[in-house]
């Protein structure tokens, strides 16, 4: 390696490790205006020379063009970091939104997308080679297209910085003469920018981060760094244009005599006094008496809460003095009171509500815990402390079931609960024995457990659901227990009994047999059973018999037979083994048949009601789960870490912890509502829709505005009458119309209408979205299912309510869509008989035939 080169790599090295300690230094003076991008800035100097050294120190032409496309991180970085120094710490912070950020960002972004995909496109070098002309040797490139937009992009960048700079140089040079250095800073990046354009690609990428390695050491001496006289902490020069006015917060500047120095406009409303009053007087005269006075002239540094009185109630504030120190000698204080009121306003509504949840939960007749990762409680409610034995939440979080129960029945408790979390699958309605620890009774659970999933879908431990099923078991026991009684005494019974031998032939009837057959004894014994009872060979019954004939295993079947007065007649039929062949015993089940129907019929009712309860279990859970991680979460977040949070985290905080009370008491109203339905009896009226609907899309305002929708309807007066419930189809109307926003077009449009038909209304809203399949059509409107199209954000509600309302109302729900082609929602109801029925001038009907209703 040549001795240039070598000199070359030594200074390129020794400019990234000035590069790295300048980083390093500028982190440890973060709170300082602009120090963390120009941390930023100098770690990305530090990535362009570390990976130009690298380049140089490359001997074949892969390697030098790896380091040169990795290099440009630092290229891309360095720019950026440059001008949002220059903004923060001339004091535009205003300018630093996350929207302009991200918008510096896209640049550097592309940049390293086009040079690392060069080969493919060529447009930031059109070619590459040696460079044997530069003293530390890289390549020499043909600048392409794309490198010139590159190049007066980051131009721009590091000329609006250098502009920057100068001009607040300028204007405080009058105060400040020492900032004049910054002028001249930002002039040399200027000069340097300038000189950039006529040096080669290859030369341009060693010089230019050396020359600004030499100007961030000028910068960081000239900003971070105490100088002889003047440092960057002066107190009315830099707390006043750098802090003071630029806050939201109230801030007062108080010198080392507790005077007023310095306070912004914020300060001067909370105190009511305008600024030229209060400077230059003695803070007791102008802070209020009491706390306030005290803690902004203590003399150490505070960060408490206090509160003011107000004519409109109680005012809290948060309050922070830092002091202010010139070399050694403490030279003031500056004081920041920011206004909680809000903050302390949500906590408590915070409390309310997470002791609302908290009293649903413990006043569900169903077991609720939470638990994390090992099997330890994070939650459980009153049901589950009963069956554990303990008192208060405090007694069961963080332990386990091996704390409560027997090592058998908590090693399968947790083996269980392991594999629903490795596995990701829920464990639903599974029959668990377990122990009541206060009173030592053996119950039988129905248990359901299911993961719980952070933000990004990890398992981060289980929610369950317990119901005690201990009656319901003793009942299906003593049930069965019952049925066997029952049998034998049928058996013991007078009922209908033939004995038949071998050749099928009646040996023995009884009375119950004569009978039913109609025939007297005599004439039965000796008879063939197709004799004595015609037609039999096409029932199951002579099957029945022929099988037992040969397997000699007892049967039991049911058959029926149609009497002279055409009445079906159930028979439930007994055939045994017996010496002499078989013995059939048949009893009359004929009521017990029909009332099995009737049970059957009435099982399935309870059937749907519990597969409703467990949806709705099912919903309070799942649907449940998220606000109350955020709630729970940041409760604990609070309570361990507040103090260690910044302002913006604990307000971010306080607006996720809203957001999720609103959602858990929307679900649960919207619960109440669909229990609410199914229970009231309201007996239908002539209703006005036009105020219905238009009190339907005032709740809908915000989402109309917020999603640019178009509403379309027809005038008041051209309504037709129907007959319903007002706050019912207050209801239905808002979910038709929002579902409609939510999964319209960009932007959504929703159009309303009503159709008269024979004797009815039909009622509906259109959209301009995707369409439905017609698959989830059928899904629409059952209780708790979302379909494909719909949302997460949902928990299959909406519709269900709907289609509740609709047909407590005596119409019916209806759905016509097609992939593409838009949704129309539908609902009927019965026309009014009374003056004002008829409808003159309604929209189209939107393809009402092909409507696909809800059953």
């Amino acid at each position: 390696m040549q001795a240039h080169m070598i000199l070359s790599m030594l200074a390129l090295l020794a400019g990234a490790v000035a590069a790295a300690v300048l980083a390093r230094l500028a982190s440890a003076r973060r709170p300082a205006p602009g120090a963390l991008p120009f941390m930023v800035f100098a770690l990305g100097l530090a990535a362009w020379l570390l990976c130009y050294a690298l380049g140089v120190a490359s001997v074949d032409f892969a390697a030098r063009l790896f380091w040169i496309k990795m290099l440009y991180v630092g290229v891309t970085a360095t720019p950026a970091a440059w001008l949002v120094f220059s903004v923060a710490y001339t004091g535009r912070q205003a300018w630093l939104t996350r929207r302009n950020l991200a918008l510096l960002a896209v640049h550097p972004a592309l940049t390293l997308i086009a040079v690392w995909t060069n080969e493919q496109h060529n447009l930031f070098w059109s070619a590459t080679s040696f460079d044997a002309s530069d003293p530390a040797p890289l390549l020499a490139v043909a600048r392409g297209p794309l490198y010139w937009v590159h190049f007066v992009y980051c131009g721009l960048l590091l000329l609006a910085g250098g502009l920057l700079l100068t001009l607040h140089a300028a204007r405080a040079a009058s105060s400040q003469p020492w900032q004049s250095n910054l002028g001249l800073l930002g002039g040399a990046v200027i000069a340097m920018v300038s000189v950039a354009v006529a040096l080669p690609a290859s030369v341009a990428l060693g010089l230019i981060p050396l020359a600004l390695v030499v100007i961030a050491v000028a910068v960081y001496g000239s900003t971070f760094h105490t100088f002889p006289s003047h440092h960057l902490t002066d107190i009315v020069p830099t707390a006043h244009a750098a802090v003071v006015e630029g806050m939201d917060d109230a801030v007062i500047v108080l010198d080392a005599q507790c005077h007023i120095v310095a306070m912004n406009p914020a300060a001067t409303a909370l105190l009511g006094k305008a600024a030229a009053d209060a400077i230059g007087r003695p803070a007791a005269k102008v802070l209020p008496a009491g706390d306030v006075f005290e803690q902004c002239c203590a003399p150490t540094e505070t960060d408490t809460e206090i509160t003011l009185e107000t004519g409109m109630g109680p005012q809290h504030l948060e309050l922070h003095t830092s002091l202010l120190y010139q070399g050694a000698h403490c030279a003031g204080r500056l004081v920041v009171l920011r206004d909680i009121t809000e903050r302390r306003q949500i906590e408590e509504a915070f409390n309310e509500e997470r002791s609302l949840l908290r009293a649903v939960l413990d006043h569900l007749p169903d077991g609720v815990h939470i638990k994390d990762r090992e099997s330890r409680f994070m939650l459980a409610n009153q049901e589950v402390l009963y069956g554990v034995g303990a008192h208060s939440m405090d007694e069961v979080i963080g332990k386990t079931d091996a704390d409560f129960f027997p090592p058998e029945l908590a090693a399968q408790y947790y083996a269980d609960e392991q594999e629903i979390m490795r596995s990701g699958k829920p464990m639903l309605n599974r029959e668990e024995p377990t122990i009541t620890q206060s009173t030592g009774e053996k119950k039988v659970l129905l248990t359901t457990k299911a993961p719980l999933r952070d933000n990004q879908g990890e398992v981060i431990g289980l929610i369950g659901i317990s119901r005690d099923i201990t009656e319901r078991k003793r009942a299906e026991e003593a049930l069965r227990a019952s049925e066997a009684r029952y049998r034998l005494l049928l058996e013991a019974m007078s009922d209908s009994v033939f004995v038949l031998d071998a050749d099928w032939r009646c040996i023995v009837v009884n009375e119950a047999a004569t009978r039913l057959t109609q025939r007297p004894r005599e004439e039965l014994i000796g008879e063939t059973m197709t004799d004595a009872v015609p037609g039999i060979e096409q029932t199951a019954l002579f099957e029945t018999c022929q099988r037992v004939m040969q397997t000699r295993t007892p049967e039991t079947v049911e058959e029926s037979f149609t009497v002279e007065d055409g009445r079906v007649v159930w028979f439930e039929v007994n055939v045994y083994p017996v010496p002499e062949g078989i013995m059939c015993v048949g009893q009359d089940v004929t009521a017990r048949k029909e009332a099995e129907a009737a049970l059957q019929r009435h099982n399935a009712k309870l059937r749907a009601q519990n597969e409703e309860l467990d949806a709705f279990a099912h919903t309070v859970a799942h649907d449940l789960k998220n606000p109350l991680s955020y709630l729970l979460g940041f409760a604990e977040i609070f309570a361990e870490d507040y103090g260690t949070l910044a302002p913006s985290e604990i307000e971010d905080g306080f607006h996720i912890i809203a957001n999720s009370a609103l959602k858990a008491n929307n679900i649960i109203d919207e619960l109440l509502l669909l229990a609410g339905v199914r229970k009231l009896d309201i007996t239908p009226a002539p209703v006005d829709m036009a105020a219905i609907v238009d009190d339907a899309l005032a709740r809908l305002a915000p989402q109309v505005t917020e999603n640019q929708a178009e509403i379309v309807m027809p005038d008041s007066a051209t309504w037709p009458v129907a007959l319903g419930y007002g706050p019912w189809l207050e209801e239905v109307w808002v979910n038709y119309i929002s579902n409609a926003i939510k999964h319209g077009g960009q932007p959504p449009r929703v159009e309303l209408g009503a159709t008269p038909l024979d004797g009815a209304v039909r009622f509906w809203v259109r959209d301009n979205g995707i369409g439905i399949s017609s698959e989830d059509q059928k899904k629409l409107f059952v209780p708790f299912t979302r379909v494909g199209q719909v949302r997460p954000q949902g928990h299959g509600l909406g519709l269900s309510i709907v289609r509740r309302i609709v047909e407590k109302l005596g119409g019916k729900v209806a759905v016509e869509s097609a992939p593409g082609e838009g949704s129309v929602f539908s609902f009927t109801l019965p026309a009014s008989a009374g003056p004002g029925g008829a409808v003159t001038g309604q929209n189209e009907d939107p393809g009402a035939p092909a409507a696909a209703h809800a059953e």
